[in-house]
């Protein structure tokens, strides 16, 4: 329920200082714990693993890289399919 929420406008935001995203990745370990019933305390790093989920980070990078591949894609089309997307 909140991956999608973690997703959202990501590229417009997510590069912005580690220091004003700490509360929404505070959130997601959180989640987290939560869904995989594990205590407060617990490492997030093997549970992301197990449940093949990326870290907050991870996603900023994931659409960062496909949206540069999709812009590199397109350019490399002829401009008569570019433009009918």
């Amino acid at each position: 329920m909140i991956l999608p929420y973690l997703y959202y406008c990501n590229l417009a935001w997510g590069g912005t200082y580690k220091t004003n995203l700490q509360r929404i990745v505070i959130l997601q370990k959180r989640a987290l714990r939560i869904v995989n019933n594990s205590t407060y305390d617990a490492n997030t790093g093997p549970i992301f693993k197990k449940l093949e989920l990326l870290k907050f980070h991870d996603i900023h990078l994931f659409q960062l890289g496909f949206s540069c591949f999709h812009l590199r894609t397109l350019q490399s089309l002829p401009s008569s399919i570019t433009f009918s997307l």
